[in-house]
C-alpha cells in the first residue's frame, strides 16, 4: 500500500516571517538597502539584514528623487495577495518653508524587463511646518498577483520636496545605524532608520 505525502504546515510556514492563518496568507519582510560599486548605485530588498551602502539619502533642492529597490529574481511562483505595509521614517529640515513626504508603490519585474503594477502609488502624510520628523506606515493593498520563477518584486519610493530652503531624508539602512539627521539614538523614540516592506503571500496550504 502506498503512503501518501503531505507537505506539513510546519514546513509550508517555514519561509515566511510570520503568517495569518485566518487569511490564509505568509508575511515576509524585505529591507531596503543600497548597493554600491564604482560602476553604479542601486537599491536592493532583501530578507536579510545587511550593512546598507548608503544609510541614507538626503534632498536639498525642490523636486522629486526616486529610488527603485529591486529584490532577486524568484526562484519558484508564488501569488501575492492582502494589504502589504511599507515603513521607514522621513525628515525635513526646514521647520516653515518646506513641505516633504513619499509615494509609494509595489511592482511585478518579469524576466524581460515588463512592469506590472501590484499595488496603486500611495502618499504619505507630509511633513511640514514644525513637524521635522515622523515614522511612517503605509498600507498598500495589492491587487493579487501571481509571480513567476525569474520575476522580481519592485518597492518604488519617491521622495517629494516642496520647496528648497533645507534639507530632507530618508533612511535605508537594515542595521539600524544613525543617519544625518535622523538618528533612532537621539531624534525621537519613535524613529526607525531602516525602511522595510511586509508583503503578504498565498500560502497554498
Amino acid at each position: 500500500m502506498l503512503k501518501k505525502k503531505y507537505q506539513t504546515q510546519k514546513t509550508a510556514l517555514a519561509n515566511y516571517d510570520y503568517t495569518d492563518i485566518e487569511e490564509g496568507t505568509g508575511v515576509q519582510v524585505y529591507y531596503g538597502a543600497a548597493l554600491k560599486t564604482n560602476a553604479a548605485t542601486t537599491y536592493n530588498l532583501s530578507s536579510n539584514k545587511d550593512y546598507s551602502a548608503l544609510i541614507s539619502t538626503v534632498k536639498s533642492a525642490a523636486g522629486t528623487t526616486t529610488l527603485n529597490f529591486d529584490s532577486t529574481v524568484l526562484n519558484s511562483p508564488k501569488i501575492v495577495r492582502g494589504t502589504a505595509y511599507y515603513s521607514s521614517s522621513l525628515y525635513q529640515e526646514d521647520a516653515t518653508g518646506d513641505n516633504v513626504y513619499l509615494k509609494v508603490q509595489l511592482q511585478k519585474v518579469d524576466g524581460a524587463s515588463n512592469v506590472t503594477d501590484i499595488s496603486s502609488e500611495i502618499q504619505s502624510n507630509v511633513f511640514s511646518g514644525s513637524v521635522k520628523h515622523g515614522s511612517i506606515l503605509i498600507p498598500m493593498p495589492l491587487t493579487q498577483t501571481p509571480l513567476q520563477k525569474g520575476d522580481l518584486i519592485r518597492l518604488v519610493v519617491k521622495m517629494i520636496k516642496v520647496g528648497a530652503t533645507g534639507d530632507c531624508e530618508l533612511t535605508h539602512d537594515p542595521m539600524e545605524r544613525d543617519g544625518t539627521y535622523l538618528t533612532s539614538s537621539t531624534t525621537a523614540p519613535e524613529i526607525t532608520t531602516k525602511l522595510t516592506v511586509a508583503i503578504p503571500f498565498d500560502l497554498d496550504l
